[in-house]
């Protein structure tokens, strides 16, 4: 392999030269395995450079909140450490895995201001932030649904899932689909009406009218995890089909829209999605001996043709039992994946020895993704049973004795002063009374 670099130096300004590599196919994977191993070497730096930079400002009783940390964490460390995972993710060492486990801990535990003792599993139970393991493989599958490639999740409905499509072929020129959006309505010898609906069912509607009266209904159920969005790019699709399909066609035809967003869809030239780009073709081969224009109109404005297309989407369920698309959105893929891996992780973290106390209030991490609290110093010790009780401070030999100054006399736990203790029973809510925790 010969590659062509150019450097500029102080001294002697620009100058170029040729670097030339030669490599047997037995080395390639060397070679890789080595520029992978000193990509991920960087990351780890970059990202243990900026966790040591948030402990001055991230203390165990001030500095940065969860909410906040969530957010570095999730929108900054986690993209910097899965950048190209598909790449390096089968070839990663145990020694990196290693690492990036010590990252996230110590990332955890400023997030959760929990003591350093605490393990891993209950710090991601508490902070509600999968493994980064999982994090990683979740990253590689997104990747791979939004390329139309084939995830390592195991899931059926997954290959349902809308697989991009690039436009290639078509002129520049021919390309540009003007859409009107000032939302006026179109007119034209034919007017078409478009809208989606999403209720029960998930429909689209067209309505085609000529001289005040109207010559075509047609209608087109989708899959019940269709988006009003995909019904709406059916609904146009359904209109340039039975414009093609017209053995007399008319000189103008004027498709007015009640989604903005499905239109720009089919005006951007650049779009992969399947609807729009198969809309897209249409429309280019069918305007070279047809005028037909789109519009935006406000939806429910009292636009008669609109109303009535509104009508068939919502009552299409009740005479097509059978669906006519049923690919879901690439967003309904994101979330099983999801939930794909937060079961795996949740079977991880329910098998685990570790976290005792923390699973008998937080029992499966489904759980704790439906709760919205946020950890802090004082909740934590009590998720974890580590902090100022005096059955853990008679471990390390710090008090003389575990038992509580209460008149029950009952080892100072957790677990004791939430539910047992009478110092706090006024304090206590009554929940606590009707609803006692399940037992360690």
């Amino acid at each position: 392999m010969i590659h062509e670099y150019q450097v500029v130096t102080r001294q002697n300004g620009v100058g170029d030269f040729v670097l030339e590599i030669n490599l047997c196919s037995s080395d390639v994977g060397k070679y890789v395995k080595y520029f992978n191993s000193a990509t991920d070497t960087w990351k780890l730096m970059r990202c243990v450079k900026w966790c040591y930079n948030l402990v001055r400002c991230s203390k165990a009783t001030s500095g940065i909140s969860y909410s906040n940390l969530a957010t570095v964490y999730k929108h900054s460390i986690l993209p910097v450490i899965t950048y190209t995972a598909e790449a390096w993710h089968s070839l990663i060492s145990k020694r990196a895995k290693n690492k990036l486990q010590q990252i996230q801990r110590s990332f955890l535990i400023f997030l959760t201001k929990a003591y350093r003792s605490v393990s891993l599993d209950t710090l991601q139970a508490i902070a509600g932030l999968m493994p980064i393991e999982q994090a990683v493989s979740l990253y590689k599958d997104i990747r791979a649904i939004s390329r139309g490639k084939q995830t390592n999740a195991v899931r059926a409905q997954l290959r349902k899932v809308e697989t991009p499509i690039k436009t290639k072929g078509t002129h520049p020129i021919d390309s540009y689909l003007h859409v009107e959006l000032t939302g006026v309505e179109g007119i034209a010898e034919v007017t078409v009406y478009i809208d989606g609906s999403k209720t029960e069912h998930v429909g689209a509607g067209m309505a085609a009218v000529k001289d005040s009266k109207e010559i075509h209904t047609e209608t087109q159920r989708l899959n019940n995890e269709c988006t009003v969005f995909q019904a709406e790019l059916c609904g146009i699709r359904i209109a340039i089909d039975w414009i093609q399909n017209q053995w007399k066609k008319a000189s103008t035809y004027a498709i007015n829209v009640g989604s903005k967003a499905a239109l720009l869809t089919i005006a951007n030239k650049h779009t992969t999605h399947p609807l729009a780009v198969d809309t897209r073709r249409k429309t280019i081969v069918l305007r070279k001996d047809t005028s037909v224009t789109f519009h935006w109109v406000k939806g429910h404005s009292g636009l008669k043709g609109n109303e009535r297309a509104d009508y068939l989407a919502k009552t299409v369920a009740s005479y097509k039992p059978a669906t006519s698309y049923d690919a879901i959105p690439v967003s309904r893929g994101k979330r099983l994946l999801e939930e794909y891996y937060i079961k795996i992780w949740n079977a991880a973290y329910t098998n685990s020895e570790k976290a005792s106390h923390t699973k008998s209030l937080i029992p499966s991490t489904l759980h704790r993704m439906t709760l919205t609290f946020w950890p802090n110093h004082i909740l934590t010790q009590f998720l974890k049973n580590y902090g100022c009780f005096r059955s853990y401070f008679y471990k390390s030999k710090k008090t003389p004795t575990p038992l509580c100054s209460c008149p029950e006399k009952a080892e100072q736990t957790a677990r004791h002063l939430i539910t047992d203790c009478s110092l706090f029973s006024k304090e206590r809510p009554a929940v606590f009374w009707k609803l006692p925790l399940p037992s360690p």
